[in-house]
């Protein structure tokens, strides 16, 4: 049995931040996009009773340990809670569509907004996944990725920068200013 005071690997499994706040610990920590930081036992034990932490232990954060995560209830059967982005843009691409409709039904939530977030992202070309993604999450990945064609073509900050300078380096005077 783990005790309080040892540490575990804890992984950030999205593409965003993760934050949680443990108050008596006077503790507030942030994972950024795909981060595994070392947490001891201790603090996951009090997120896990805070309102919102099972969510975030469930579903958006990795505990490495398995005698852990049984004791926090996670699903040993839920695969993808071990998935990197690695493992989702394969599911998305290469890997049987099985794969990819089980990890969409029964992986973390976290887990199913990167499928849908990295299908937009990649523009995956293959409509029977666009279709199975839409089918059981509801959302429309083609109009997504067309909505962000559309901004794309629309932003004409997003032009190229340019590649030469219009001002020469042995043109500009150096020293004071001086008016005449």
């Amino acid at each position: 049995m783990l005790q309080d005071k040892d540490i575990v690997e804890v992984r950030n499994l999205v593409d965003h931040m993760v934050v949680y706040k443990i108050d008596e610990l006077n503790r507030r920590v942030v994972f950024n996009p795909f981060e595994t930081k070392k947490v001891q036992v201790d603090e996951l034990r009090r997120l896990n009773y805070q309102h919102g932490g099972r969510i975030l232990l469930h579903n958006y954060l990795c505990i490495k340990d398995q005698e852990l995560r049984q004791e926090f209830g996670v699903d040993p059967s839920m695969v993808e809670y071990d998935w990197t982005l690695r493992d989702v843009d394969a599911a998305l691409t290469s890997r049987p569509m099985d794969e990819l409709m089980d990890a969409l039904e029964f992986g973390p939530d976290g887990i199913k907004e990167l499928l849908i977030d990295r299908a937009v992202q990649l523009r995956i070309p293959d409509t029977n996944r666009r279709k199975a993604i839409q089918d059981i999450t509801g959302v429309d990945i083609n109009n997504m990725i067309q909505l962000k064609e559309q901004l794309e073509a629309d932003n004409p900050a997003a032009a190229e920068a340019p590649h030469t300078r219009r001002v020469e380096t042995q043109t500009l005077s150096s020293g004071r200013r001086v008016r005449k």
